[in-house]
């Protein structure tokens, strides 16, 4: 459990990561913050907020699991303020 826990804390940051930079635009945004660098991200966080959402449903229920990946996509909204805050 501990580990899909910590596999959505890095998923929803880098799901944060790219809704921060596609909000920016191109203009504002880094250079490594390609359309194309955005989607593979934003592909990659999706696939690893369910792995961790799976590892928390297989140790508890299927239920937790489901509210684990919802709080994952509400998760991923919060980290842009937080980010920028950090200059990221």
């Amino acid at each position: 459990m501990t580990a899909g826990i910590i596999i959505l804390i890095i998923a929803s940051g880098l799901r944060g990561w790219g809704i921060l930079n596609h909000r920016r635009g191109p203009l504002e945004a880094p250079l490594i913050a390609s359309p194309l660098i955005l989607a593979f991200v934003s592909i990659v966080s999706i696939i690893m907020g369910l792995i961790g959402a799976i590892f928390i449903g297989v140790d508890t229920s299927f239920w937790l699991g489901i509210l684990a990946f919802v709080a994952f996509w509400f998760l991923s909204g919060i980290w842009a303020p937080i980010l920028t805050a950090f200059g990221l």
